[in-house]
């Protein structure tokens, strides 16, 4: 039946045949499964109801390591049964509720997309965004327009630019040019009035430890200025309130909207890519999904490749990646089983210490046993049902080939299976499940848009923060939510198996997301929604302090009584790249 929607009658049957899916799935299906690694999470209300975590690193009790349980060889079916039919009534219900949500009058295609959430904000001024700063470590910005010399001036909130520069550069150049395009009485030299916009270009906001803290009021961040954040933001509003979330500074994101406001082209980015290619500027893979029965011969793995990275380090400084000494020498010569688990054991016993990304890692590691344990058995058919490794790592600073870094391969002779193939975009398209593991932001900056684009379903990481885009996304509708530790992916790949079709035409409404994305009627959308819209609020809304009347903004920002502010560059917004370093 069009659209995944079943009839009462053949719904009430499918609840009545869980049991027995669940019996499949354990007995046949099972190859392609690796254990489940059981724990208890705590609920963040803090969070919108299809981006809620599961698992708040923070929240926890428990912050250090507990000695591994070692498996016993016994399979814990009785558990997997209840648990697999739970989720699969579970996701079902999910389902449901999303189709009926999303379900109404006839609009455009696009009546998948809904209105970006808006950051409101009233009147504002120099002081409050000179509170701002001070919640920061670094990579905030007073953006100001000069009337005097009818420049846009760069202001740090620390001396020198060592952190975020190049970013800045080409962040101020874009949107310097977008108010003189879209507001052109406004900004006319010394007839016009001087503005101050603040602007932060962190992977996500680089706010001092403090400022995550609810007993220190946040830092006052309700008090803050509005600051347009060029990367991730926290979905808990309570953190930084006034962040609104931008496109980043790197392609497909600030420069594609550059170039429509430019040359009303859509940036070659978004564009279907026409050879094999690994770099996100020469377009987007989309598969051939028109071959007849296409979803039945992808590859039935969750897939993913990348790097080793932090996650969220200035607020979670404690989460780490696995050390051999620490984590697992310990427990390398006490007694345990032979069938591989035991490193894999001692690294859970690292708790939530453990980055998201090594979570995939061990839920591959363990897979990849249970799959020769099938083929040693005589199922020579089986493959694991997860492939989350790594293709590269930071050595010393560099990033380098995983296979070549001498930690990774003392991790993958303990049966830790973290080395991945380097697989560009055409070979990811064979795979039918990818996920998004989000880094060093708590996202990853281009993948969800290259793998919502692929003829796979995205597992879509739901973490703590949350890109410009996010928004306009709907779980169900062009992803399947997995949370932040991983603890249901597992369960969400078995529905998935157990629903083709539905799960195809979660994925390919993603990928028609992609598309509209491309398209100059998504551009010239998100253009107004997400570049114009919020330069608009903040031009009307700021106001200059009575202390400062009379006085230029940089003035009033060199005699606010804080040191330390510097100029990194200035820009006329005439031309396309019209910022020059300040000397």
């Amino acid at each position: 039946m069009e659209g995944g929607r079943r009839r009462p009658w053949s719904r009430r049957l499918t609840l009545l045949a869980l049991a027995a899916v669940a019996v499949s799935l354990i007995l046949s299906v099972r190859v392609h499964r690796g254990l489940i690694h059981d724990r208890t999470h705590n609920k963040s209300t803090l969070h919108p109801d299809h981006r809620r975590l599961l698992f708040d690193p923070k929240s926890v009790e428990r912050k250090g390591r507990t000695k591994p349980v070692h498996s016993t060889g016994n399979s814990p079916l009785q558990n997997e049964f209840e648990l697999i039919g739970q989720s699969l009534q579970s996701y079902e219900s999910e389902l449901a509720q999303a189709t009926h949500a999303q379900t109404g009058p006839a609009m455009s295609h696009m009546s998948v997309i809904q209105a970006a959430k808006d950051v409101k904000f009233g009147s504002y001024d120099l002081n409050a965004g000179i509170l701002a700063t001070e919640a920061f470590h670094y990579t905030i910005f007073f953006f100001v327009y000069d009337s005097k010399s009818d420049t846009f001036r760069v202001w740090h909130n620390v001396p020198g630019c060592d952190h975020g520069c190049a970013r800045i550069y080409r962040i101020a150049s874009v949107i310097a040019y977008a108010l003189r395009k879209n507001f052109p009485g406004r900004f006319k030299g010394p007839d016009s009035d001087d503005i101050v916009i603040m602007m932060s270009c962190g992977d996500a906001p680089r706010i001092k430890s403090r400022c995550y803290d609810k007993a220190n009021d946040y830092c006052h961040s309700s008090k803050f200025a509005p600051i347009l954040q060029f990367g991730s933001v926290y979905i808990d509003t309570e953190i930084l309130p006034s962040a609104i979330a931008m496109p980043m500074p790197v392609r497909p994101h600030i420069p594609c909207f550059d170039e429509w406001q430019l040359s009303r082209q859509v940036c070659q980015d978004l564009q279907p890519r026409s050879a094999m290619s690994d770099r996100i500027r020469d377009g987007i893979v989309f598969g051939d999904t028109r071959r007849k029965n296409y979803w039945d011969k992808l590859i039935p793995q969750v897939l993913w490749r990348g790097t080793d990275f932090a996650y969220l380090h200035l607020k979670h400084p404690e989460m780490r990646p696995p050390n051999y000494k620490t984590d697992i020498l310990p427990f390398e010569n006490e007694a345990h089983p032979t069938d591989g688990r035991w490193a894999i054991n001692a690294i859970h016993g690292m708790g939530e210490l453990l980055l998201p990304r090594w979570r995939g890692v061990l839920l591959t590691s363990e897979a990849e046993i249970e799959a020769r344990e099938y083929r040693e058995s005589g199922n020579s058919n089986v493959i694991p049902w997860c492939n989350i490794k790594f293709s590269h790592c930071y050595d010393k600073g560099e990033k380098v080939l995983a296979i070549d870094n001498a930690k990774m391969k003392h991790l993958e002779r303990v049966g830790i299976s973290a080395i991945g193939e380097r697989l560009n975009m055409t070979e990811h398209a064979n795979y039918k499940y990818h996920i998004d593991l989000g880094g060093g932001g708590g996202t990853t900056w281009t993948g969800t848009i290259e793998k919502l684009a692929l003829p796979g379903l995205l597992f879509h990481h739901v973490t703590e923060t949350k890109d410009w885009f996010h928004d306009l996304l709907r779980p169900w509708k062009h992803y399947v939510p997995v949370k932040t530790d991983l603890s249901d992916l597992k369960q969400k790949f078995m529905w998935a198996e157990e629903n083709p079709k539905e799960a195809r035409q979660i994925a390919e409404a993603g990928t028609e997301f992609i598309r509209w994305m491309g398209s100059e009627e998504g551009m010239e959308s998100m253009y107004s929604q997400f570049i114009v819209d919020p330069l608009r609020d903040i031009v009307r809304n700021y106001k200059v302090p009575p202390r400062y009347e009379g006085m230029s903004a940089i003035d009033a920002i060199q005699n606010s009584g804080h040191e330390g502010f510097h100029e990194v560059t200035w820009c006329t917004g005439r031309i396309k790249n019209s910022c020059d370093k300040s000397s």
